[in-house]
């Protein structure tokens, strides 16, 4: 299965938000409605849709690393590989 998310487009989130909002339902997070219809919306056709794309990802991530459903990235991921927008729960991407 392909995992790859193309979220310079407004496409491409549109495709993961619905992966975004069944892992919401999951695990009981509530979304409220204008985030929902964001999320929905691939956070819209401007370029910075990719930055609210990232910060509700990243989220997503602190929010499994707080409910120990996954580990931390291991100490010196950012130094021994470093991408932009590192954050707590980076490597699994599923989200």
């Amino acid at each position: 299965m392909n995992r790859t998310v193309r979220k310079r487009t407004q496409s491409g989130r549109k495709a993961a938000g619905a992966a975004k909002l069944a892992w919401a339902s999951e695990r009981n997070v509530m979304v409220g409605a204008d985030l929902a219809n964001l999320i929905r919306d691939g956070f819209g056709e401007r370029e910075d849709g990719e930055d609210r794309f990232d910060a509700i990802t990243g989220l997503c991530g602190m929010i499994d690393v707080a409910d120990g459903r996954r580990a931390e990235a291991p100490d010196g991921l950012w130094t021994s590989d470093p991408c932009e927008g590192w954050i707590l729960g980076q490597i699994d991407t599923a989200v």
